[in-house]
């Protein structure tokens, strides 16, 4: 699940999660639909907009070390 956007939006293979079958699957369903690959590039656009600017990680740094 994705935290910012509160669900899954790009399917994670994390260690015993990932086999080729998963990912041929998952590559797959992008290749052959593209209503999912345009809704996948949509979303992710929504999350890089709630993101900010490149930096974000840095002014969260500063905000929690009382440096903004």
């Amino acid at each position: 699940m994705n935290i910012v956007a509160g669900r899954e939006i790009v399917p994670e293979f994390v260690q015993g999660d990932m086999s080729v079958p998963k990912i041929v699957e998952a590559v797959d369903r992008l290749i052959g639909d593209r209503a999912a690959l345009e809704s996948m590039r949509k979303d992710l656009g929504s999350i890089r907009s709630q993101l900010g600017t490149p930096g974000a990680s840095r002014r969260v740094a500063e905000r929690v070390l009382g440096k903004a």
